[in-house]
């Protein structure tokens, strides 16, 4: 994957713009991991101002739909 993304000039932007807000997307009795790349072209960085990763849970309980 490393080799794809250097050699296609381009750059994931997970835990790069806001690390603050990344977040695991992968969690289970081994650990916990980010499995999920939102990859863009150098080019196009200037454009991505935040990336924000939301736990489905935590979408679920702010919209109230436990249920679902």
């Amino acid at each position: 994957m490393v080799d794809f993304v250097k050699d296609g000039k381009l750059a994931i932007l997970n835990g790069r713009l806001n690390p603050e807000y990344d977040n695991y997307t992968f969690c289970s009795t081994r650990g916990k991991s980010v499995v999920d790349y939102i990859i863009t072209p150098h080019d196009c960085l200037h454009f991505c101002h935040s990336f924000k990763v939301d736990m489905t849970s935590d979408l679920l309980q702010r919209y109230n739909a436990q249920h679902l």
